[in-house]
């Protein structure tokens, strides 16, 4: 690696440490300082501290995309075992790096940042297209994968925010969506009947601790939550 290189490298790593102390109110000095370069080098790579911050943000979708693709690659041919691998790893991202999964997922993103974001959809869009294909879906893939998608990552924050992260829930949360967008088959699959139940609790924890979630996180996954207590 470059000298060049590694001091990129450097002020991207030292911005990712200083995340647990809200980068946003980091001087650009502070991050050089941990980085140990010259303040002109954070500029010559990235133009402002927003666009490292972008950076730091568009490396997370990269990281993650990679990590997707290789848990459903691994997970066997069932497209159930690889949509439960897909939603565990989005979870399991979230709670060993939570500063940068709010980072990446607790705001509004344009530009190169909204590009990665979309690629890192890539891997559980092919997965639920590839189970479309299959007739394995009650839903069009766009929306079952969105289904996932939302669950996973409302699901995350607000275990993050809540500080209080509950591996069952999230089971129960992923076992839910996937009853509501598979094809019933001759044996149902389980726990299909206690989708209601799981839904129900989950809108009575998130009402007990809104501030949980942002207004427009919270929004939404009360919306796939309320869909699926209705369900039957």
């Amino acid at each position: 690696m470059s000298s060049r290189e590694d001091s990129k490298q450097r002020l991207l790593k030292a911005a990712s440490r200083l995340l647990e102390f809200d980068v946003e109110s980091v001087s650009v000095r502070a991050i050089c300082a941990e980085a140990d370069v010259q303040l002109p080098t954070l500029y010559h790579f990235f133009e402002s501290k927003r666009g490292l911050i972008e950076a730091i943000a568009i490396d997370g979708f990269r990281t993650l995309s990679a990590a997707l693709t290789t848990a459903i690659a691994s997970n066997g041919p069932k497209s159930s075992d690889r949509m439960r691998a897909a939603f565990r790893t989005q979870i399991e991202f979230a709670s060993t790096h939570a500063p940068l999964f709010c980072l990446m997922y607790g705001r509004a993103h344009s530009g190169g940042v909204r590009q990665a974001y979309l690629d890192a959809t890539i891997p559980v869009t092919d997965l639920f297209e590839a189970a479309a294909a299959a007739g394995e879906l009650s839903v069009s893939a766009l929306d079952g994968a969105t289904r996932l998608h939302a669950a996973a990552v409302g699901g995350a924050l607000y275990m993050i925010r809540a500080d209080a992260p509950n591996s069952q829930q999230a089971e129960a949360v992923c076992e839910a969506v996937l009853a509501s967008i598979l094809r019933a088959r001759s044996q149902p699959i389980q726990p299909s009947d206690q989708v209601p139940e799981h839904a129900g609790a989950l809108l009575s924890a998130i009402h007990t601790s809104p501030e949980a979630l942002e207004p427009e996180e919270r929004a939404l996954f009360l919306k796939w939550l309320a869909r699926l207590a209705q369900s039957s």
